[in-house]
């Protein structure tokens, strides 16, 4: 099989995913979800290396990661923001070219940092103090000189006492996260909720034709504002529940996992086929309280589009 798949490369992915969608959208000129596009793969990149580095790799493993992320960070860094600029007007000679300059000087950084990468992580270096301090490595291990770490270039020539606590900090974090990665790897299934809401807002964004579907019967169902409770209980049972089992048993979070994304992978996939509409949403209310502020929040960030099936 061509590539890597394990979980320290899921977040390059998305990122790459993301921003392909976002240059989609620039091409019907859409700018302001390519920018939620973007957004997205800023939020992956920020974690992928915080991720990539809970889990022992091979020098393989190792270098496929440093390239995947520069070229996934080169079509979403690079050509994403470029693609955003020309769909908000920047379409004039001169705009084009400063757009050009600056893809071309991503591309370049990008692949100096996959070279001075690649030699970095080939070096023989010793840890830093501050590291072995916090590993609790016996002082056998420690270098015998401070020169000889200066020389590994790990550490200043005048390290702070602020800068090693911070080290120390990071150090322990990044431990806390393998363990727990290493305890709980289908863990990272719960990525997938916050990817299919990003989608569903985007297919919401297509310039589609959508089919109303009503009865007689829905204009004969009064409006309630209390049934807006339920609502919320729905994310509080769904998310909840794949939280408690993701601790209690591997075996029903699995199960709990597979039918719930695999059922809101099918909705999502059944609205972009066969779009869907209602048209009774009451536009005015002759009440206020709390539950009636839910109602217009959710109606003010929810279009009444593509609600058959509904993910609830």
């Amino acid at each position: 099989m061509i590539g890597f798949y394990n979980y320290t490369v899921i977040l390059t992915y998305l990122s790459a995913l993301s921003a392909a969608v976002g240059i989609t959208f620039t091409m019907h000129g859409n700018g302001f979800v390519a920018l939620l596009c973007l957004m997205f793969s800023g939020v992956c990149d920020m974690f992928d290396g915080l991720v990539a580095r809970t889990r022992e790799r091979s020098a393989q493993e190792k270098r496929f990661g440093i390239w995947i992320d520069s070229l996934s960070d080169t079509v979403a860094f690079g050509v994403l923001p470029a693609a955003i600029g020309y769909a908000f007007g920047m379409r004039s000679f001169l705009y084009i070219f400063i757009l050009a300059v600056y893809v071309l000087a991503a591309i370049i950084r990008l692949a100096y940092y996959g070279v001075t990468e690649e030699e970095r992580q080939a070096e023989t270096t010793a840890a830093p103090l501050s590291f072995c301090f916090c590993r609790r490595i016996p002082p056998s291990s420690i270098p015998a000189s401070l020169s000889a770490v200066r020389k590994r270039r790990f550490v200043s020539e005048k390290p702070s006492v602020k800068q090693n606590y911070t080290f120390c900090r990071r150090t322990t974090m990044l431990r806390k996260i393998r363990e727990f990665l290493h305890t709980y790897p289908y863990a990272l299934l719960l990525i997938y909720p916050v990817v299919h809401v990003l989608f569903f807002f985007l297919l919401n964004q297509l310039p589609l034709e959508h089919h109303l579907i009503s009865c007689s019967l829905d204009a004969k169902i009064p409006f309630c504002e209390w049934f807006i409770i339920p609502y919320f209980i729905w994310f509080i049972y769904l998310f909840g529940g794949m939280i408690f089992f993701l601790f209690v048993s591997r075996e029903d979070f699995l199960r709990m996992a597979i039918y719930t994304m695999g059922g809101l992978l099918i909705c999502l996939m059944t609205c972009l086929i066969y779009p869907t509409a209602i048209d009774f949403r009451p536009t005015a209310f002759d009440r206020s309280n709390p539950l009636i502020w839910l109602v217009k929040f959710i109606y003010a960030s929810d279009e009444p589009w593509n609600v058959c099936p509904s993910m609830h």
